[in-house]
Order: C-alpha cells, then sequence, then structure tokens
C-alpha cells in the first residue's frame, strides 16, 4: 500500500514537473524589460494579451479626447514625456472625462487617467506619484505575469485531477471502481484495448478541462486586474517603484504619501462603497502603510537629483530598481481570446502602434500649454464634483472640496456645491453652515442663479418667506431653461402662501 502511494506521488510530481518544464524559463518568470527598446511581446500570449488591450482601452476611451480636455491631456503628457523620455514614445496617455478615481494601465502602454483622479492630485509630484504606478506596471510586465500564473495554476489543477483518475488503472479494482466494468472486460487483450479506450477518453477529457478552466481562470484574473487591482506582491513592486522614482527626482517621497493618505480618507467616508483600486479601503490602507515604512530610509539616504543637476535615471535604470505603473487587463470579451483563442486575422500586425504614439506623445509635449497644471485642472473641478454630488456621494464632494489644495484654485462655484453637500446631508449639524456660505458667495456674485436658488430654499425651510420670495424671484430671472424656472416656480407657489394657508 505505501509503495502504491509512493507511486502515486512520484507520477504527479513527474507530471507537475514536466508541465512546467515545457514551459521556456521567460515565460515562467517575464523578467521585467531593461530598457524602453526592449518593451515588446516576447512570446504568443504576450502578444495576444497586448492585442486584447485596445478592447480594454475601448472600454474607457470613446472616440477622440473631446477639445476641451485637449490642453489638460497635453499637460499630463508633458509630465509622463518630462520623467521617461526614452519609455514615453512607447506609452499613450489619455486623460477621460470620469469623475471616478480612475488611473488604469494595460500591457500595451495606454494609460488612463480620469478628471477624478487628477482632482485628487495638486501638483506634478502627486503626478508622478501615480504615473509611475502604472508605468511599473507595464515595465514589470504585471499582465503577463498575472495571466500566465492563473493559466499555470489552471493547469497544474487539471493535472493533479487526471494524475490521481490515471492512478486509480494501476489496480484491476481501481478500474472497476472507477469505469465500472465488469471483469470480463478486461480478459479481452489482457485488458488493454479497453485500458487503451479509457485513457484516450481521459486525455479529451483533460484537454477539454484544461482549456474551460484556463479561459475561466484568464477571465477571472482579468476583470480582477483591470480595475481593482494586481495581486498584493505585484501592487507592492508598482509602489516600491514609484518611491524610488520620486526619490530620485524630488528627494523625497512624500507626495506619495499624501496622495495615498488623501484617497484613503475618502474611500473610509464615502457613503457608496465601491472597489475600484484607488477608492477601495483596504488596499489604500496598505499602500499607505508601505510608504510609511519606505518613508524614513528613503529620505535619509537619498538626495534630491535636482540638488546635484543629475539628471532623472533612465528607464533601464528604472526597471532594474523596479518599474512603474498600473496596469488593468483586457476586457471579458477578450479573455477567451488571450488564453486560447485564434491568431488575429488579416494585415492588423504588420501596424505598429508604436509610431503613432511615438507621434502622439511628441505632439502633445510640442503643443503643451504654457499654462500651469493648476490652472488647466481647476476647470474641470465642477463637473467632477456634481457628478459626485448627484450620485449622492457627499461627503467625498464636502471632502475634497474644503481641504487644503497646493497650485490649485478651486472655482467659486464649488463653494455653492459644498452648500449643496451640505443642505443635502443627514448630518443636521452642517445646516447652519449654508445659507452663511450662500450669503457670501452672492455677495461677490450676484447673478449666480443656482447660489440664489439654494439660499431661496434655505430661507423657505426658515420660514424667511419674504428673503425667500426674493431669492428665488431673482433666480427665476437668471435661470436659462424651462426645467429650471419650473423647479423655482415649485419653492415660489410655497412661499407665497399667506402664513397658515393650507390651500
Amino acid at each position: 500500500m505505501r509503495l502504491r502511494t509512493l507511486c502515486k506521488r512520484i507520477s504527479l510530481l513527474a507530471v507537475l514537473a514536466g508541465l512546467v518544464a515545457g514551459s521556456p524559463a521567460h515565460a515562467l518568470f517575464y523578467d521585467p524589460f531593461p530598457d524602453a527598446a526592449a518593451v515588446r511581446p516576447s512570446d504568443e500570449l504576450e502578444e495576444r494579451i497586448w492585442h486584447e488591450a485596445e478592447i480594454f482601452r475601448a472600454q474607457f476611451v470613446r472616440g477622440q479626447t473631446p477639445e476641451r480636455l485637449r490642453p489638460l491631456q497635453r499637460s499630463v503628457r508633458a509630465v509622463l514625456q518630462r520623467h521617461w523620455p526614452d519609455l514615453a514614445p512607447k506609452l499613450d496617455l489619455v486623460v477621460i472625462d470620469n469623475a471616478d478615481v480612475v488611473a488604469v494601465s494595460s500591457a500595451n502602454g495606454d494609460i488612463v487617467v480620469s478628471t477624478g483622479m487628477l482632482m485628487r492630485l495638486d501638483n506634478e509630484e502627486e503626478l508622478v506619484a501615480v504615473l509611475a504606478r502604472e508605468v511599473a506596471h507595464v515595465l514589470q510586465r504585471h499582465a503577463v505575469r498575472t495571466v500566465y500564473a492563473a493559466r499555470l495554476g489552471a493547469g497544474a489543477n487539471v493535472v493533479f485531477q487526471t494524475v490521481v483518475k490515471a492512478n486509480s488503472l494501476i489496480s484491476t479494482a481501481g478500474l472497476i471502481t472507477a469505469f465500472q466494468v465488469t471483469p470480463e472486460m478486461l480478459l479481452v487483450d489482457g485488458g488493454k484495448a479497453f485500458i487503451q479506450a479509457q485513457l484516450g477518453r481521459l486525455k479529451e477529457t483533460m484537454a477539454d478541462n484544461f482549456v474551460r478552466r484556463m479561459s475561466a481562470t484568464g477571465f477571472d484574473a482579468m476583470v480582477k486586474t483591470s480595475l481593482f487591482g494586481y495581486s498584493e506582491a505585484l501592487e507592492t513592486e508598482a509602489d516600491e517603484y514609484s518611491l524610488s522614482v520620486l526619490s530620485r527626482r524630488f528627494g523625497h517621497t512624500d507626495a506619495f504619501s499624501r496622495v495615498m493618505q488623501r484617497l484613503l480618507d475618502e474611500a473610509r467616508v464615502d457613503e457608496k462603497k465601491f472597489s475600484a483600486f484607488y477608492a477601495n479601503e483596504e488596499r489604500l490602507a496598505q499602500r499607505v502603510e508601505v510608504a510609511r515604512r519606505a518613508a524614513a530610509a528613503t529620505e535619509a539616504s537619498v538626495a534630491p537629483a535636482a540638488a546635484t543637476g543629475g539628471p532623472v535615471a533612465s528607464d533601464a535604470q528604472a526597471a532594474v530598481a523596479l518599474p512603474a505603473g498600473a496596469l488593468e487587463l483586457p476586457s471579458q470579451v477578450a479573455v477567451a481570446t488571450v488564453v486560447v483563442g485564434d491568431e488575429p486575422a488579416g494585415d492588423e500586425a504588420a501596424v505598429s502602434p508604436t509610431a503613432i504614439r511615438a507621434a502622439a506623445i511628441t505632439t502633445s509635449v510640442a503643443e503643451a500649454e504654457v499654462q500651469p497644471y493648476g490652472d488647466l485642472l481647476a476647470p474641470w473641478a465642477l463637473p467632477v464634483f456634481e457628478t459626485e454630488l448627484e450620485a449622492g456621494r457627499l461627503n467625498r464632494v464636502m471632502r475634497n472640496i474644503e481641504r487644503p489644495r497646493a497650485h490649485v484654485v478651486l472655482p467659486s462655484g464649488a463653494r455653492v456645491l459644498l452648500a449643496e453637500a451640505w443642505a443635502a446631508h443627514p448630518d443636521a449639524t452642517h445646516a447652519p453652515r449654508v445659507s452663511a456660505e450662500l450669503e457670501a458667495h452672492v455677495q461677490a456674485h450676484p447673478d449666480d442663479a443656482r447660489a440664489l436658488k439654494l439660499l431661496g430654499v434655505m430661507a423657505l425651510r426658515q420660514g424667511d418667506l419674504e428673503a425667500a420670495r426674493a431669492h428665488l424671484t431673482r433666480a427665476r430671472e437668471l435661470a436659462r431653461t424651462d426645467e429650471e424656472r419650473g423647479f423655482i416656480d415649485q419653492y415660489l407657489g410655497l412661499a407665497n402662501k399667506k402664513p397658515g394657508s393650507t390651500s
């Protein structure tokens, strides 16, 4: 009995060893790209992931970047070019109009950053902290490493089950138990034909299971990493790379700590939790802890690059230290293709995206606005805050507007949105601040219909009908649409009722 168990174990180890040995070493480990020139797919799996990244991109980017967003996008691309001059031509950074805190990247070098994320970043250092994580995912090849690990795990699971079944054929009792055969079936040809047929069927089952399991595992890996982050080990690699870039370039890592703590504070008070990586409380707490452990050592041992006049480390040096970026994998539709699909048809492979990316980043830098990043970002504050307000994320709006900012001056209308958040908040302690904030705003901006309307509503709630009528009447005069006027008329109707009237 002991000998049989030992044989089974040896068989399993032999098959698993063959599975690993059958894969080239580079496919098993996928070393970081040593320099910008090396950033390209190295095998069929990586090639497919790069191809499917285009589908992932389409989930975020709809058509061309709107004209009004292009100055901000050029500014962000210019930052990417300054800090990764060799690598930038291989990357394609797109800014999208989205209030969520999104910064994602794909294996092929696509980086997507939302206006919602940029509203949390006050200066170039903080922008570099986030971009570096995305670059790291690209340089460290986190996409293919994730999918390959999932495939290997799925394959090992199938092989294990197959070995267990195959070993049951060692004895006649095992055959009878496994396949419900009679002893007479084993007398013909010594049972060899039967065993051969059963092994063939087992092989077919294994192949079918292998495809299904790898496809399912691949899909799971894709979805999890597309927006919710990689394994903690890979995310820590991205953290370390970002910290190393900040330390070399600016002499400290404060920006990383500030950004992650800011996002963590928002995630903790968010009324409507969501699990995107940069809104996930648990993942952000881990980022803050990584920064805390690294801060003392980094600040003590690294001198500012600016102080010595030395250049930023090259992409090759960066890759050796650790890569930069935060990548997301292809979409659900892409998964089956990535894992078991056919090669892309046609001549698409002949069209290299590298030249397109290089032209895009070069053009962006050449056209980069002289305006500071903060000035370009300010006009996008109100759309971001309004979207969050409509979504009921009152605490995010309040925290984002009230927090101290460096180099970014919010439009005056942000205070009106803050007052709206206070007025709608279930915590009644915010209510007394609403009218005072609005009155101060209206003194400076007497023709702000939105502020006048809310001021009238607050006066109505407090029973000051005369003030309510005055503010609402003025707001109606300034209203631009019939919908706005209709909304104001409802409150005017209440304000014009005599006290005690029930009609």
